[in-house]
């Protein structure tokens, strides 16, 4: 399901739900429901007529507008776009919104159903693929159960961390973790029914999508966010993420559908058919073939490894080495920006009795080996000494890694 807030006539706040179901394509739009705000009660009502207002309702931007002073629009109509989905036409008329400026928008242009493909639609804020729409005075809402839901909301004010809604504030991620393990586990009880071999692995792969978005987005926020409760956040995030896709790895109701997938080889794709004969081969690599004792000594040992290796790298963001380079100029321009100047004190020279006259300041910088500025460094400074010095000091700090690489080595040892 995805949610949509859309003010109308601006006295009234909707709540639009779309609900969606699978086919071995795509996620398929079945129905709306639409929900007015009652201020007084504070509650949702449900709403069956729209008048003559049209909702246009999509992951970037929501807005109503009045159908009878827009050339074309149809009024009680709900129009939707694709969003980031593959969409099927379930009915037999297909729109396309064609509008350069939403203060002067142009006519919608009618296409029938058929194979060839509409021209590509414009929006003021992102491409949207086809938009489809739904009269309400058909039946809009599918009563039947509707089993696999998708938890995402959509809002016309802006996107978090790296588009994602959850990550406007560091405490977002565990909004985040949430909803990709309640997804996560639709699926795996979607897959647990045993449906088709090709319904298997692509809700195999969403699974893979769902859990992977919220590892890439807290290893890169860990990497690189300059706000310290940001990386905190996301560090947590990590460490749930990766303790669930355990789970996930040495699950065998997945384990026996990939294998049945596999096995029926025949009736998918070459790509869905590899797609299923590496997952069995990750599947087996996780030591799901093992006994339930070695399964649970293995989930220990790759959440241990996990945790140490990231103790490994903080250790190094905590408490990183310098070395101090002179004079300036072996470091080239491109790189002083993540460098410290520094200056040192050298006495200046007579040419004539070879004696010391004076003092001056040298300048010169400190490289602080960080894992990005160690990288910088070692790609980017011609200095073969420089390189050397920075190589060998960013690999000796800090001391509280021996103990930490110690007992990696042990754990991946028997691991093994």
């Amino acid at each position: 399901m995805k949610a949509y807030f859309v003010g109308s006539n601006e006295e009234e706040l909707l709540l639009v739900h779309r609900y969606s179901t699978y086919t071995y394509h795509c996620r398929v739009t079945s129905g709306f429901r639409i929900f007015k705000l009652n201020y007084d009660k504070h509650e949702w009502i449900e709403k069956n007529d729209l008048g003559d207002f049209a909702l246009f309702v999509g992951d970037n931007s929501s807005i109503s507008v009045m159908a009878s002073k827009i050339q074309g629009c149809e009024s009680n109509c709900i129009y939707f776009y694709a969003d980031c989905d593959r969409v099927l036409d379930f009915w037999s008329v297909e729109h396309i919104l064609n509008i350069k400026n939403l203060r002067r928008p142009t006519s919608l242009r009618r296409h029938r159903k058929n194979n060839a493909q509409p021209p590509p639609p414009v929006f003021p804020k992102a491409p949207v693929q086809t938009r489809l729409y739904i009269r309400l005075s058909r039946p809009y809402y599918d009563p039947s159960p509707v089993r696999l839901l998708r938890r995402q909301y959509a809002f016309s004010t802006a996107t978090g961390l790296y588009g994602f809604d959850h990550l406007k504030t560091p405490k977002g991620f565990r909004r985040f973790v949430d909803d990709a393990i309640e997804r996560s586990g639709e699926l795996v009880a979607y897959i647990s029914g045993m449906p088709s071999s090709a319904e298997i692995i692509r809700a195999m792969d969403e699974i893979s999508n769902t859990v992977c978005s919220v590892i890439d987005s807290a290893e890169l926020c860990r990497q690189t966010h300059p706000d310290r409760e940001f990386v905190e956040e996301a560090i947590k995030a990590s460490i749930r993420v990766n303790e669930y896709l355990h789970y996930l790895n040495t699950n065998h109701t997945l384990y026996n559908a990939v294998i049945k997938a596999e096995q029926e080889g025949n009736l998918l794709t070459n790509e869905a058919h590899r797609v299923a004969h590496y997952l069995h081969l990750d599947f087996e690599r996780s030591g799901i073939h093992l006994s339930a004792e070695n399964v649970d000594r293995v989930n220990r040992l790759s959440i241990e490894i996990s945790q140490l290796c990231r103790q490994f790298n903080q250790n190094i963001v905590n408490d990183p080495g310098t070395v101090d380079i002179f004079p300036a100029s072996h470091m080239p321009r491109n790189l002083h920006h993540l460098l410290k100047p520094i200056y040192r004190s050298t006495s200046v020279v007579s040419k004539d009795s070879w004696r010391p006259r004076g003092t001056m300041n040298e300048k010169g910088f400190r490289i602080t080996t960080d894992p990005h500025t160690l990288s910088c460094v070692l790609q980017g400074a011609p200095n073969d000494e420089v390189r050397k010095m920075t190589y060998i000091k960013g690999n000796s700090v800090p001391h509280a890694n021996l103990g930490v690489l110690d007992q990696l080595i042990a754990s991946c040892h028997e691991f093994a």
